[in-house]
């Protein structure tokens, strides 16, 4: 981090851009960083407010100073850079000589985990365009799709790939940009980073960088689909993909199919088959299961069926796009206690000084027994006489 100096005058926190739009490549300064941008112009594209700038000549003097409007242009001719300067910032005077050295200070960098649409990109909220236009890069599962988004909203700035098979070393590289004081927005394809996607290296990146961590949520396959689904939604579990094969898989099945609150699991088409097939193998009882298809695309589908009759709907139906699939709770184990075991708890805490009708009424309700019966085989029972 650097700082330029003018005698008394100082900009405070500053970087420099290398080339003529340090802006276009990563480098747009967060709101309270300054900028020496190398050339004679500089544009306010993208903008939401305005800047001072100081055209500086190739002595280091300042020969001219103004301000550039959001979406204006700004340029000196003989300028061999141009100095932005963020509000509060006063401007340098002309014929002033800029000294740059280093920022006393450090001043840490910023990762942000933002939610993308899973869809339709109407669902793209403004805390999204801000922290995307505002970034110095972002970093996205798909650079392409992410290239759509960002087209949507307007944003210019840079975007780099983070993906299973590069995040070990993007994660890296990321510690190594925000260490410098870069803001990065970290994305996947859609929905939530980190969730049953890439990004747990880029949260561990920013924790080792000592950087500030902060999220901008947004749509979620997983909530919209539990919403849809008219299940308890109080308590559930997320299982991400299941697992292809192995035992891996014949375990996780086994607890999902037992399991006595809602299940929420993502598939694919090729998948959604078998796994929807062996999910019904694996459990204990028919349940109902809610599929949904391309959540808030045009061709969204929420089928909702029984578990053993899921697998032959979707072997003939459209399989394209992806599936977030809702499983009801199993039924709860209902285990079955003979009046002697019941009994015998019951004795247990009578011994122990509780009151024979509130033992009777407690026990009866825990172990699915007559009251009534257990409460007279207590008051008979050698031990109470």
């Amino acid at each position: 981090m650097y700082e330029f100096h003018a005698g008394p005058w100082r900009s405070g926190p500053a970087g420099i851009a290398v080339g003529f739009r340090g802006r276009l490549r990563g480098q747009i300064p967060r709101p309270s960083i300054a900028l020496v941008i190398a050339g004679a112009s500089v544009h306010g594209f993208g903008m939401r407010t305005g800047l001072g700038v100081a055209a500086i000549d190739r002595t280091g003097m300042v020969f001219a100073v103004g301000r550039l409007r959001p979406f204006g242009v700004w340029w000196r001719r003989g300028a061999v850079a141009v100095l932005e300067l963020p509000d509060p910032v006063p401007l340098p005077p002309v014929g002033a000589r800029i000294e740059v050295r280093r920022y006393a200070a450090h001043m840490p960098g910023r990762l942000v985990i933002c939610a993308t649409p899973i869809g339709n990109l109407s669902d793209a909220s403004p805390r999204l365009a801000e922290a995307l236009r505002d970034a110095d890069l972002v970093y996205a599962e798909d650079t392409r799709r992410a290239r759509v988004l960002l087209d949507h909203l307007a944003a210019d700035t840079p975007v780099r790939s983070y993906f299973v098979g590069n995040e070990a070393a993007r994660a890296e590289e990321l510690v190594d940009r925000l260490s410098d004081g870069q803001s990065i927005v970290l994305i996947s394809d859609a929905g939530t980073p980190v969730v049953a996607d890439p990004g747990m290296t880029a949260v561990a990146a920013a924790r080792k960088a000592g950087a500030e961590l902060t999220t901008v949520p947004g749509p979620s396959a997983v909530t919209a689909s539990l919403a849809v689904s008219g299940f308890g939604a109080d308590r559930f579990t997320f299982e991400g993909f299941l697992p292809r094969k192995g035992a891996r898989r014949a375990e996780r099945l086994a607890a999902i199919g037992s399991v006595e609150h809602t299940v929420v699991f993502f598939t694919t088409g090729p998948r959604v088959v078998d796994d929807l097939a062996d999910l019904a193998t694996a459990s204990e009882g028919d349940r109902r299961v809610v599929v949904c298809r391309e959540l808030t695309k045009l061709h969204e589908e929420i089928w909702t069926g029984s578990l053993s009759g899921a697998s032959a709907h979707w072997s003939g139906a459209v399989r394209k796009g992806e599936f977030t699939v809702v499983v009801e709770a199993a039924a709860p184990k209902v285990v079955a206690h003979t009046i002697e075991e019941a009994l015998a708890v019951a004795i247990r805490r009578v011994e122990d000084g509780e009151k024979r009708s509130t033992v009777a009424k407690e026990v009866a309700r825990e172990l699915g027994v007559d009251r009534g019966e257990l409460y007279d085989r207590l008051t008979r029972s050698p031990s109470q006489g």
